[in-house]
């Protein structure tokens, strides 16, 4: 007979037994694109080279700090989310000191907007915090910066920054000892006078300890003396030499030279300002961080392609660290994932807005998809009243007084009558109608008809190189504006049949705007008009420069920055901006008045984008993004407000949401945007074949009755019947195979049928419906219309219990798998929702995750995940008994 503790023991072994069983239920197959340790950065900002030539990284994303020699070649890493000893909320900003300390400033917004300075050993061991001594510390909170001199005194540089507002009350620089004694400070006021700051984002000293700040919406570089004292600045808003698009990040050399990072890339200078190079970068507007080493090799963070890139000293790529990325095979920030019914797996690469197809394996088979433009570019009126849109790349859109849509015309192509980008529109005094693109213009009847088109890519005249603007004067000649290179801009003139006349040219910069457009205007007779920021400048008909007439009312008015302009037939001028008011000017310049939204009910700013009139003084604006256009009266009172119809045949999306296949190989792909986002593309739901041809396109501000507004995952039914998440009006919408509204549940709560943005979908095969319930952090499970039938799970890490549930998938057997994504792991359940078992945790190692937000099931039980952060596929397969 066995003894009773004996049992016990054995008992317990078992259990033991069974809870190794339940963690090793799924072991990893495959991972793809592999990629060398450490590569996995996600929103890399700080970056710092020691002495010996190691780089540090402020890998953001990650909460981690990642160590590596000269080549890449991983050493270490350190870090974890939390606002504790050792850990990071969202690192701004590393710097390594003379003795080999470690400074990484790390930003918290809550309950207000502050930072922290951590030290730490060059192998990672916390040492402690950097307690700011210097009086009013407290009412700077935000240190943007670190650095330290040649003798080791450490120079904080921090900010009182105001988050609603997006500016700054006033900034402070900070000098201490080696040993943290608090030496001097200096004090700067914000504004754009000399020695003023807004929103400046670093800071850097050279050997004689002078002091250079990258003041970024000031878009120039200010340098100070070691006392604080203003010596001098350079730099302005532009693209050209010595000009700055928001500059965030600077360095100085040994040998004195300055090094500035903006949103273009890297520019040279000396310690004077004077321009010596300038080198941009692979993807601009993604740069955050730059280092110098020994050699003067530069390092750059890269927040878009989440990599570093390191360059020679004459700018030229040596390597290129991170497995994010556009190739075939990569991603960048992959989402939702699918399983057609051949077993390939399909990939929503959400940052890319592709779709991509692998075998089981991982071995790459096709894409298709792509980020595309589908707001407005250009706007104009015709006698009647009636209003053509230039709008997506491709396309021309007709509506009549009334905001509804008459016709349309365009597609994406090179030939007579297609679009390569459509950036600009105007109309002739018959009524045709000529559209700006690429390199050429093409000329229309009003219905679409082609009718001519002349120009080719160059510099001669009637050719054209970056092609931009189209306007038509009282004579019925046309003014096209294009960009040469550098700052040298031309305006040309044609007649009505593209006959050249004359140009001229000027070295000023494009006009500040979105994509440039609408930045520019042409009077009856000929005057033209360009946006600069916070002033207009007017050039007659030969290119002389008239006056920056505009100026002494825009400084009254606090004009901020211009996005659009408007001559009527009088010559008098309507500008829109930033502010979300629209200003008429006279003729000569003087402001005559002011419309704002004050008093229209829902809103507090008129849109400020692109701006046309009609010939009876009706005025029509929309928004940079495009979305929707607003009517008003001759005295600014709205009219009617209407959105434009989504562009044709675009088979590529503004921003990639869920993916799912039906049973005949229909691929499904939202294009998530809110249908209330005024800014920013149209949402919609598109189907293609398995060879990603698009069959169809459904517009959602078309079905579900209206009620659709931000559609953001799908699932379909055996029927081919689609469920479609909402995250706007927190709810579900079921639609038939042809796109036709069948019914919707669920509103905003945490009530049973009731959700908080819910995200993930799928629907088994009893045709119920399983939702991820985000923000309350469970699962819900309904009928096929949508009748409650069970939930489960709550807010926490337990077994059962969820931390944003982003995606979930069924089996088919009936078991549910769920991404549970801040919580980074897979959990397992049965139909019921009753826990069987759990995988994964935070981290970059194989089998670990990093906000995983999609996953599929093959029929043979494999499971795959979207590894989102850490830019991969994970394949796990289930571990059989023997």
């Amino acid at each position: 007979m066995i003894p009773k503790k004996v049992l016990i023991v054995l008992a317990m072994l078992g259990l033991f037994a069974g809870a190794i069983a339940a963690e090793e239920a799924y072991h990893l197959v495959k991972i793809w694109p592999e990629a060398p340790q450490g590569w996995h950065f996600y929103q890399p900002r700080g970056v710092a080279v020691d002495q010996t030539g190691n780089v540090y990284v402020g890998d953001s994303g990650n909460y981690r700090v990642k160590k590596f020699d000269a080549e890449g070649r991983f050493i270490t890493q350190w870090g974890s989310p939390g606002q504790g000893d050792g850990q990071f909320s969202e690192i701004r900003r590393v710097k390594v000191g003379s003795s080999g300390t470690v400074y990484v400033v790390d930003e918290n917004d809550r309950p207000d907007t502050h930072s922290r300075i951590q030290k730490f050993t060059p192998y990672g061991q916390f040492i402690g915090l950097f307690e700011r001594t210097a009086p009013g510390a407290d009412k700077v909170k935000l240190s943007i910066g670190v650095t330290e001199d040649d003798r080791g005194n450490i120079f904080v540089f921090a900010v009182d920054y105001v988050k609603k507002e997006r500016r700054i009350r006033r900034a402070a620089i900070e000098k201490y000892s080696a040993d943290g004694k608090f030496i001097a400070q200096w004090e700067m006021d914000a504004g754009s006078g000399d020695g003023q700051l807004q929103l400046p984002a670093a800071m850097a000293l050279d050997a004689k300890g002078n002091i250079y700040i990258a003041d970024r919406v000031n878009n120039r570089v200010q340098k100070f003396d070691p006392s604080g004292k203003f010596l001098m600045k350079w730099g302005s808003p532009g693209q050209g030499e010595d000009d700055f698009s928001f500059p965030h990040s600077i360095v100085v050399d040994k040998s004195g030279d300055v090094y500035v990072l903006d949103s273009n890339g890297v520019q040279k200078f000396t310690a004077e300002g004077e321009f010596l190079a300038r080198w941009k970068m692979k993807i601009r507007a993604a740069s955050r961080g730059i280092a110098l080493d020994s050699y003067s090799n530069i390092y750059v963070t890269c927040v878009g392609p989440h990599a570093v890139l390191k360059l020679d000293n004459a700018g030229k790529v040596i390597s290129q660290w991170g497995c994010a990325d556009t190739g075939d095979g990569q991603f960048v920030g992959p989402g939702n994932i699918a399983v057609d019914s051949s077993g390939h797996i399909l990939v929503a690469d959400s940052e890319n807005c592709l779709i991509q197809r692998f075998t089981s394996e991982g071995r790459f088979v096709s894409k298709w998809g792509g980020q595309t433009w589908t707001g407005i570019n250009g706007m104009a009126t015709d006698a009647s009243g009636n209003l053509y849109v230039a709008c997506g790349e491709a396309e021309v859109q007709k509506y009549n007084p009334e905001g509804k849509l008459i016709f349309r015309w365009g597609s994406s192509g090179s030939a007579d009558g297609q679009f390569q980008y459509a950036s600009s529109i105007a109309l002739g005094p018959s009524g045709n109608v000529y559209v700006a693109d690429e390199n050429r213009v093409q000329k229309f009847t009003s219905e679409g008809e082609f009718l001519a088109k002349w120009g080719t890519e160059g510099t001669e005249d009637g050719q054209f190189t970056g092609l931009f603007f189209i306007e038509v004067d009282g004579s019925g000649n046309m003014w096209v504006g294009d960009q040469l290179g550098g700052e040298t801009h031309r305006m040309q003139k044609f007649d009505a049949n593209g006959k050249f006349l004359m140009s001229w040219t000027r070295n000023i910069m494009r006009p500040r705007g979105t994509n440039y457009m609408e930045t520019l205007a042409v009077d009856p007779s000929g005057n033209n008009y360009y946006a600069f920021e916070n002033q207009i400048e007017k050039y007659d008909a030969e290119g002389n420069l008239v006056s920056a007439y505009c100026q002494q009312g825009f400084s009254d008015d606090k004009l901020e920055r211009v996005f659009g302009v408007f001559a009527d037939q009088e010559g008098c001028l309507y500008v829109t901006d930033a502010s979300g008011s629209i200003r008429r000017f006279d003729t000569e310049g003087k402001l005559a008045h002011k419309w704002t939204a004050e008093n229209v009910e829902g809103v507090d700013k008129f849109p400020n984008g692109p701006i046309t009139m009609d010939e009876t003084g009706n005025i029509y604006v929309s928004y940079p993004g495009g979305v929707p256009i607003w009517k008003l009266s001759a005295d600014g009172k709205p009219v009617i407000k209407f959105r434009i119809e989504s562009p044709l045949c675009e088979d590529r999306f503004t921003r990639l949401g869920g993916v799912a296949v039906d049973n005949s190989g229909g691929v499904y792909a939202v294009d998530s945007t809110d249908i209330d986002w005024i800014y920013f593309g149209i949402p919609s739901i598109k189907k293609f074949d398995l060879d990603g041809q698009l069959i169809t396109t459904w517009d959602v501000s078309k079905i579900a009755e209206g009620k659709t507004r931000w559609p953001a995952q799908i699932a379909v039914d055996s029927s081919g019947n689609m469920y479609v998440t909402d995250q706007s009006s927190h709810s579900v919408h079921k639609l038939d195979a042809q796109g036709r509204y069948i019914k919707s549940w669920g509103d905003k709560g945490m009530g049973d049928g009731q959700f908080d943005t819910p995200e993930g979908i799928a629907v088994d095969k009893s045709g119920n419906v399983l939702v991820c319930d985000r923000q309350n952090s469970r699962i819900q499970k309904f009928d096929s219309n949508g009748k409650f039938l069970t939930k489960w799970g709550k807010e926490g890490s337990g077994d059962g219990e969820f931390h944003f549930p982003a995606a979930v998938v069924v089996d088919k057997e009936g078991i549910v798998f769920v991404a549970d994504s801040d919580n980074h792991r897979i959990q397992k359940f049965t139909a019921e929702g009753k826990f069987l078992t759990e995988w994964g945790q935070f981290g970059e190692a194989p089998g670990q995750f990093n906000v995983p937000l999609g996953i599929a099931v093959d029929t043979s039980g494999n499971v795959y995940v979207s590894d989102s952060h850490n830019h991969r596929i994970q394949k796990f397969a289930p571990v059989r008994s023997p």
